[in-house]
């Protein structure tokens, strides 16, 4: 037997002793094996019916044949055995098989961990690393190293296979929009009624979908119409059609549809493969064959890879995407999956449609700014990874996602789109580890204090001293009932903000400084209900501590500490107490509740600039002299 083919049927085989093929409400315990046909038996667990029509009582071994169809296996036959005190129920299987099947199985086994049952290929010793719907969705996954030309005309000539013959088809010249105009004959041989689909090829997903279809085919009398008429009834309709989409489109529809560029018939029967042939002379693989192809070599370990096509940057230096693979840090010898944290609104998910009919969810994966991989700034590059439920998960509750890679295999980063696409690999590891440094980056930045930041605060404590101070009350009250929530305040706060840097007497004001304004703002105005609340606790600087810390205990048990922290949080410099030729008047507390004090403007911003000078040495690591940081506060505000 072909080795290719063996392998295939093996891959099938071993997922329909998994349940994918035939899902029972047991697992499969024991299967056995010959030719083309696999036996899987389970105990049932409750009485009823099978898919099969066999009926069963709890303790009975049901047994179902099943034969290769396709990329599936269909149940061609069933028996059931009674077990007795003392049977083998692998015995009894065979037994089984011998009589009522008259066949004698090749090979059998019990299967120890049910739905994840691996097999050796025959004559090979090699054990399959997944099944055949695995592979083909990992296959289709890698067809992106194909010519991005090559890999269009595959899907839309696939995709026109899918439609009933006989058909015509119009191709715009744009090669993403294809027409389908499909013919229905009666039993005489008459055409009588006519169907439309106008299908689309998304570059960024790799697949073709349907963005318009004729809701029932439309009928006319029957009539024998030669190729000719059918291409010019073909055509009338996709002219009526084009029409009605620029109409729709309204005055920004310009342009919106292309000219003809390629058309033809194709008929039941026939091999007909017209847009597999490019206008450049270039053969594009067939789909099917190709997938195959690919899947059966990630199956022997040799995943799909793109051959490399020199290129030179406009600096004569070697373009990222023709460069050898990051160098490898041995990751097969460890257990652990390489992992890392991104943010959530990096993720962007879709659905991968394989052949087999599966529906696999991935995603694509958005680099963080400044990823640099052996001096490489990867920004703006992208990757595509299969999505897991708990994924998905994370990005429905708005949470960050975990990128975990499989160890040893190497990881496709692509940029781009169509011809313009260009693709590299790096190692699963190396590729953590620049996420993880380029995040850490961000945070530092972000952590460094603006002096035009501190400006901002001082303006918005200014102009909006009434609202700064029924903040800071209601603030205080929420922190005293325990319902005080740190990222609801800081939009409070950045709300605030953001009404003074809109005006536009001081310029242009950066989003960062915005957040860092808004958070500093936060520290201030809850600082001493902190202080009096939790005496013997450091306030943490800029509001940063406790929105980390809420959105750590929003996130899953399992998920805490995956991610690398910036620096360690850090404590302000301590209130000094307002003077008396400030206007500063201290207020003793009561045996009650402690009443809010109420400071004038003056003395709150004078307090405010002694404080948040302190804050800008120290997060700046600057030295923080009592003596001289009114004259810094001078030059920096």
């Amino acid at each position: 037997m072909d080795p290719q083919e063996l392998i295939r049927r093996t891959a099938i085989h071993q997922d329909t002793i998994n349940g994918l093929n035939d899902p029972t409400p047991w697992p499969v315990k024991w299967w056995a094996q010959a030719g083309d046909t696999v036996w899987t038996a389970g105990t049932a667990t409750s009485a009823g019916a099978d898919s099969a029509g066999m009926y069963y009582e709890p303790g009975d071994i049901i047994v179902h044949r099943n034969v290769i169809d396709g990329d599936h296996t269909r149940v061609t036959g069933v028996f059931n055995i009674y077990p007795e005190p003392g049977m083998d129920p692998m015995k009894g299987m065979l037994q089984g098989i011998r009589r009522w099947d008259g066949t004698e199985p090749e090979r059998w086994g019990e299967v120890v961990r049910p739905g994840d049952a691996t097999l050796d290929v025959p004559g090979t010793g090699r054990t399959l690393p997944m099944g055949w719907g695995a592979s083909l969705a990992m296959a289709a996954s890698s067809a992106g190293g194909l010519d991005p030309a090559l890999l269009q005309a595959s899907l839309m000539q696939a995709a026109l296979e899918c439609e009933p013959r006989p058909l015509v088809f119009l191709q715009e010249d744009n090669g993403y929009d294809l027409m389908v105009f499909s013919w229905h004959r009666n039993e005489q041989g008459l055409y009588d009624a006519r169907s439309f689909k106008h299908l689309q090829y998304d570059d960024l997903g790799m697949q073709v979908t349907t963005i318009s279809h004729s809701e029932t085919p439309d009928t006319f009398p029957a009539r024998a119409m030669s190729d000719g008429e059918l291409l010019t009834q073909s055509r009338m309709a996709f002219d009526d059609y084009q029409r009605l989409r620029e109409h729709d489109a309204g005055p920004d529809g310009h342009g919106i549809t292309g000219h003809v560029a390629r058309s033809g018939i194709l008929k039941p029967g026939l091999e007909q493969h017209p847009l597999l042939h490019l206008a450049d002379g270039r053969q594009a693989p067939e789909w099917d064959g190709f997938i195959d192809a690919t899947a059966i070599g990630i199956l022997e370990g040799k995943p799909f890879t793109r051959p490399p096509i020199r290129r030179q940057s406009p600096a004569g230096q070697e373009h990222p995407a023709d460069a050898a693979p990051a160098t490898r840090r041995n990751p097969l010898t460890r257990d652990r999956w390489p992992n890392v944290w991104v943010a959530n609104r990096a993720a962007h998910p879709y659905v991968l449609h394989a052949r087999d009919g599966r529906d696999w969810p991935k995603m694509i994966v958005s680099l963080p700014k400044g990823t640099t991989i052996d001096g490489r700034d990867l920004s703006g590059w992208a990757t595509d990874l299969f999505m897991s439920a708990r994924n998905r998960s994370q990005k429905d509750g708005g949470r960050a996602v975990n990128l975990r890679f499989r160890p040893g295999i190497p990881v496709e980063l692509f940029v781009g789109r169509g011809e313009e696409r260009r693709t590299m690999e790096t190692d699963p590891e190396t590729l953590a580890q620049a996420i993880i440094d380029a995040r850490s980056r961000t945070r530092d930045a972000e952590e460094t204090l603006d002096t035009r930041s501190v400006e901002l605060v001082s303006k918005t404590v200014e102009e909006s001293w009434p609202q700064v101070e029924r903040m800071r009350e209601r603030f205080a009250e929420y922190l005293r009932a325990g319902t005080y929530r740190p990222r609801t305040a800081l939009k409070w706060a950045r709300r605030l903000v953001d009404r003074t840097a809109s005006k536009p007497d001081d310029g242009q004001w950066t989003s960062r400084q915005r957040r860092q304004a808004a958070r500093l703002l936060l520290d201030e105005i809850t600082k001493e209900e902190n202080e009096r609340e939790n005496p013997g606790r450091e306030h943490a600087v800029n509001g940063l501590a406790a929105v980390r810390h809420e959105s750590t205990t929003a996130r899953p048990a399992g998920e805490q500490g995956e991610e690398r922290t910036g620096r360690p949080e850090r404590a302000g410099p301590p209130s000094p107490e307002p003077t008396k030729a400030a206007g500063g008047t201290t207020e003793p507390e009561t045996d009650g509740a402690p009443e809010m004090r109420r400071i004038d403007p003056k003395t709150t911003l004078a307090r405010f600039r002694t404080r948040l000078v302190g804050h800008l040495a120290e997060l700046n690591d600057t030295s923080h002299d009592p003596a001289t940081a009114p004259e810094r506060g001078r030059r920096a505000l």
